[in-house]
């Protein structure tokens, strides 16, 4: 018996709040029975598709639709020059940028569990692992520099030596605190509806945590990269589709506007 799975996929779409079809019912309640008339592979196929389909559909959906306003809102928050933004183009595409980060993080996220039920030997399988631990799971600290990272001119004293590697100091905790608040902003909500929405998550254990720590640090940067291309693109008075455009066009046009404003 050969199965249509795209009619399957859009009866599983307009279902999914209302009783779950025959099929799926007798998968539940009768599994011996869809084995007999199916196939047990056929059967197993099945079972596997509406998993996926309650995902896809479910969890997957519900955790864009929470997070979307909230991307939105933090991206104005954080990059105000974006505000400006009213090309119906560009628009769609930032409404796309979110609703992707948090598709592909919670899918991603998903893969990782699949992973540890599958018994996956993650040390052998990923040969960075010791290096995501270090970078991911410790809190980072901010920069320090000496005497050696710095001018010192002719007349300066030991004093005013001393004094200007304070003040780099200084300012490079500074950098440091603005964007560890920057990210915290991005964690503090994405996270929390990520275990709502995928509770098996308080169940990851040993260096899944590790590859779960490396997923979500990757879905912020990818994120914050996009929310500061699109700041450049209103800072360089670039038209608000190129956006949109491939990036080596979009950096392309960049250059020409940085080269013209800066000489």
């Amino acid at each position: 018996m050969r199965l249509n799975l795209y009619w399957l996929a859009r009866n599983s779409m307009a279902k999914r709040k209302r009783a779950m079809g025959t099929t799926e019912m007798m998968l539940h309640t009768n599994r011996k029975l869809l084995d007999k008339v199916l196939g047990s592979h056929t059967t197993n196929q099945l079972e596997w598709f509406f998993q996926f389909a309650d995902f896809f559909y479910g969890a997957r959906q519900d955790y864009i639709d929470e997070t979307f306003p909230k991307l939105q809102a933090l991206q104005v928050a954080q990059y105000p020059l974006t505000a400006a933004f009213t090309d119906p183009a560009a628009l769609e595409y930032i409404k796309e940028v979110h609703e992707t980060n948090a598709s592909s993080l919670i899918w991603k996220c998903k893969g990782i569990l699949d992973k540890m039920h599958n018994g996956l030997d993650v040390k052998a399988t990923y040969p960075k692992l010791e290096k995501w631990r270090a970078f991911y799971c410790k809190p980072q600290k901010p920069k320090v520099i000496n005497r050696n990272s710095i001018y010192i001119g002719r007349d300066a004293t030991e004093e005013t030596i001393r004094q200007q590697v304070r003040e780099e100091n200084i300012a490079l905790k500074k950098i440091h605190e603005e964007r560890k608040a920057l990210m915290d902003a991005y964690y503090e909500f994405m996270q929390p509806l990520l275990f709502h929405h995928l509770p098996a998550l308080h169940d990851l254990e040993g260096d899944f945590w590790v590859l779960y720590a490396a997923t979500i640090g990757d879905a912020y940067d990818q994120w914050k990269s996009l929310c500061e291309q699109m700041e450049t693109t209103i800072e360089y008075d670039m038209p608000q589709v190129s956006f949109t455009w491939d990036f080596a066009q979009w950096d392309s046009l960049l250059g020409e506007k940085y080269r013209a404003k800066h000489g």
